[in-house]
């Protein structure tokens, strides 16, 4: 989140909630705002958010629910069960990350080799 000379908060993409992290490309995610007309679209980290950004929490200990066993932590890359979250306070966390499409995967596996 960047601060202009203003003082106000500039927030990005990647501050709301409904942006999901693709876990290969950390400044790439989804929309997974169903509302919003960037829905299931590619979104960059840094891109101005759309009028349906709902800024989300950094705190980890707020995030975690009882539906959800699995999170994704951006800053060690890792999956990890909620057991564990206390390793990962102050850390940004999802309860959720992008999945690339099958031809995506394809694709890349084709042009990789």
């Amino acid at each position: 989140m960047a601060v202009p000379e203003s003082g106000k908060p500039v927030h990005v993409c990647g501050d709301c909630i409904y942006w999901t992290p693709y876990p290969a490309y950390p400044k790439l995610g989804i929309c997974s705002n169903v509302a919003s007309n960037n829905y299931d679209r590619t979104c960059i980290y840094s891109q101005d958010p759309c009028p349906d950004f709902v800024l989300r929490t950094l705190r980890s200990e707020k995030i975690p629910t009882e539906e959800i066993e699995f999170y994704w932590c951006e800053e060690c890359k890792e999956y990890f069960h909620k057991d564990l979250m206390e390793r990962h306070t102050a850390h940004k966390i999802y309860n959720k990350v992008a999945h690339t499409d099958v031809e995506f995967n394809v694709e890349t596996t084709h042009f990789a080799g």
